[in-house]
């Protein structure tokens, strides 16, 4: 699975979605992100995503900050992590 993709695919729905809406910040957070990580996540090898933004030198904190907050089953921190990151991502080019 080509993880790097997926995520910027989801960031790239975001993006799209927060400047045609910018209103829609908060509903994209609460509801429509995760929404679209739920659907993402039979694709997912949770392991191997969580070990992906793990060893990935710009997604390591992502996997550190929530390692210190959440405690789950594997597919449980994959969909975190996923969440976490794009919310992350969305917020250093949306502002």
């Amino acid at each position: 699975m080509d993880y790097e993709r997926m995520i910027y695919e989801l960031l790239n729905r975001s993006l799209v979605l927060l400047q045609a809406d910018p209103d829609a910040f908060d509903q994209w957070q609460l509801q429509i992100l995760p929404e679209w990580v739920t659907v993402l996540l039979p694709d997912l090898v949770p392991e191997e995503f969580i070990t992906f933004v793990r060893d990935n030198k710009e997604y390591s904190l992502v996997y550190y900050d929530a390692f210190s907050k959440v405690c789950g089953k594997p597919r449980e921190m994959a969909a975190y992590l996923l969440t976490e990151l794009v919310k992350e991502l969305v917020e250093e080019q949306h502002g």
